[in-house]
């Protein structure tokens, strides 16, 4: 993709500051310099058809996603405000590529517990006319549910959450089906609606048996062990809470396994190459030596064939 964009940026402009700096851009974010990109980006700004090109949008959404990384959300808000005001009249070849930075910059801020913003840019992909991917559509959707749950909005969480449910349906993902389940029953027990909540943590625990999924399920136990505590259900609680932490053991030591296994095979190939080299050392010295027994052997013949001719 990055050879791609190079090539349209080249296609399009025969400014060669302009290029040149495009390039520079695409590689430094690549990478995530985003101070570098920042600066390149301010050098190209001032030029007269930066505004003008088709790729404006591609290129002030590395400036927004670096500012953004930088945690300088006023300013990318303000950029932000910008493409999306101008973004219409561009009809850009890189369409899927900028609706990808779209999704990542909206994933980035509602990590960064920046809600307005992150939805502000799942908004406008959903609105946009890009073509719709039911996965990528199921993890906007989710993303939007969460950042509308944080913000106590919560009408609107419940509408996010209900559509992905469905999309999940439809892909049949039953693993992020038993996630959205636990989810939007979280959604019901922080406003206290225990009697619409505490029916799906149970389905989605009966379902992630059922799965054997154990990441779901582990989550599954262990939120039924809060239900069961605030409930004062006490045993209960503690059987949830001891199967938890049975399959958090399980997957501690899975990973231990796999990464003592990992840890075996690195050192037989360390030794093995270690073998290799000192083989490889050996032979070079013994080529040497030999090299060296020649060029004795060879000067000894040479004086011995002299010596005759000395009277």
């Amino acid at each position: 993709m990055e050879e791609r964009i190079s090539e349209l940026i080249q296609d399009e402009m025969t400014n060669p500051v302009f290029f040149s700096s495009s390039k520079d851009i695409i590689s430094l974010f690549k990478v995530s310099d985003y101070d570098s990109v920042l600066i390149v980006l301010s050098g190209i700004e001032q030029l007269e058809l930066y505004k003008e090109s088709e790729f404006y949008p591609l290129l002030q959404l590395f400036k927004i996603h670096s500012l953004y990384e930088l945690e300088l959300f006023e300013q990318g808000a303000l950029a932000l405000d910008e493409v999306i005001r101008i973004e219409s009249r561009f009809d850009s070849p890189l369409t899927s590529y900028i609706d990808l930075l779209k999704l990542n910059l909206g994933q980035s801020l509602i990590e960064k517990n920046e809600y307005d913003l992150g939805i502000q840019v799942y908004r406008h992909w959903i609105n946009s006319e890009s073509q719709k991917d039911l996965q990528v559509q199921a993890r906007v959707y989710h993303n939007l549910a969460v950042g509308y749950l944080h913000k106590k909005q919560f009408d609107s969480s419940l509408w996010f959450f209900d559509e992905v449910i469905d999309l999940r349906r439809s892909l049949g993902d039953s693993s992020g089906l038993v996630q959205e389940y636990m989810n939007l029953a979280s959604l019901y027990y922080e406003q206290y609606l225990d009697g619409q909540a505490i029916p799906l943590f149970q389905k989605a625990l009966a379902m992630a048996k059922q799965l054997g999924d154990t990441t779901v399920l582990k989550t599954a136990e262990y939120n039924m062990a809060v239900v069961e505590e605030n409930r004062k259900n006490y045993a209960e609680a503690l059987a949830h809470r001891k199967e938890y932490e049975r399959l958090l053991a399980a997957e501690w030591n899975r990973d231990r396994i796999w990464a003592l296994a990992e840890q075996q095979k690195q050192f037989a190939i360390d030794t093995k190459q270690q073998e290799v080299d000192l083989l490889a050392a050996r032979e070079q010295q013994q080529l040497s030596e030999l090299a060296r027994q020649r060029t004795q052997r060879n000067g000894l013949l040479a004086t011995a064939a002299l010596l005759p001719a000395l009277p």
